[in-house]
This record gives structure tokens, sequence and C-alpha cells, in this order.
């Protein structure tokens, strides 16, 4: 995936809705992705991005637009420019194949062993599975509760850890979700549904 100055994107956090941004400048990353530094619009001020956290952003390339997780490596206010670096998955969102959504979104967890209950962000969801990151280490195979809030309707769902990944300071967890009442389920697919569709109206500027 190769983002270029001057293209605009939608971006969106867990403390913020989908806002619309410029991309300034695009830089190489050790990781092989790539660094973009975006314009920090007006609506950003009211917002709580810290330096770290995981961010979605959405962009259009040809005829498709396309869907990934970031995460905040700099915001310079004086500047007006946030820094990310580009994760290497993508998703295309305007295909009905599509299945995982890159998200950010806070959850709360417990565990079923422990009862311990700590916070993880979401970083993209599906009908099937979730990817969430965490300062707490999960040991795999366990199962886990897991609360999150969709268009402000809380969520419950129990699913399996089933793979987990080490991060500088943090720990990415592959979750299969193995339980999650019909009605939750439905407006999980109509926050997908209105994901999608709020992305590519940003995007084209409406």
């Amino acid at each position: 995936m190769f983002i270029k100055p001057g293209e605009i994107i939608s971006i969106s956090h867990h403390s913020i809705n989908i806002l619309r941004s410029e991309v300034v400048d695009v830089q190489d990353h050790e990781s092989g992705g790539q660094v973009l530094a975006i314009h920090i619009m007006k609506e950003f001020a009211d917002c709580m991005l810290f330096e770290g956290d995981t961010v979605a952003i959405a962009f259009r390339s040809g005829d498709n637009i396309y869907t990934t997780s970031c995460h905040i490596i700099n915001i310079d206010i004086d500047k007006n420019v946030m820094q990310l670096v580009v994760e290497n998955e993508e998703y295309v969102i305007n295909h009905r194949a599509f299945e995982r959504f890159p998200v950010s979104l806070y959850s709360s967890v417990v565990l079923r062993n422990s009862k311990s209950e700590f916070a993880a962000v979401v970083k993209n969801i599906s009908f099937s599975g979730l990817l969430i990151c965490s300062k707490m280490e999960i040991e795999s195979k366990q199962n886990i509760d897991l609360k999150l809030y969709l268009s402000n309707i809380p969520v419950n769902l129990t699913a399996e850890v089933v793979w987990s990944m080490k991060n500088e300071y943090t720990f990415d967890y592959g979750l299969r979700i193995i339980h999650m009442e019909y009605s939750h389920q439905n407006v999980l697919r109509k926050y997908l549904e209105n994901l999608k569709v709020n992305q590519e109206v940003i995007i084209q500027g409406g």
C-alpha cells in the first residue's frame, strides 16, 4: 500500500467520530511500511489523541477504498502535524468480500480463570473474531469476556485467545468469538455497515 502526499484520508479513534484529513508528507519506515504526516484539523482539538494510540484510516485508490490500522508516533501541535506509522495489513471496504474492519475501540476484558479485569483497544473486528491490544499479558487458549460500545450500544461477547504477539510496550491478541447474543450480532452488523458508508462519504468530501 502506498499513499501519496495530498491524498485525503479518513481517521477514526476511540475518542472521536470519523474525521477527514490531508496527507502532507510520506516517508519510509524501518518496519517496511510508511510514516504519514497528516494535517491536524481544528476538529482534532477536542480529541484525546496520544502518541502510541491506535487509529484506523481509510483512503481511496482508483475505484477502491482501502482501510488499515496505524499507530501515532508524534503529535506536533506547533506545526499542526501528526505522524502515523501504517501497518502492513489492508482491507478493501467497498467490495462485498470484505470481512475484517480496522477500528479503534475501547473495550473492557475479564479473564474467565481469574476474574481480573483490564482495558484493551480493539484494532480490528469481524463477525468471527477480533484483534485487541493491551498492556496485560494473557496466555493463549484462555476464554475471555469482552465488553465494548458500538455507536454507544454495549455489546458483550465471549472469545478464545488464539494467538499473541509482544510489541515494544504492549501485546496484540487474536481472538475467536465463541459466543455473542443474536441481538448483539445485529448491533455489530449495523455498526460495520455504517462504518463503511461513513468512511466513503468522508473521503469523497460529503
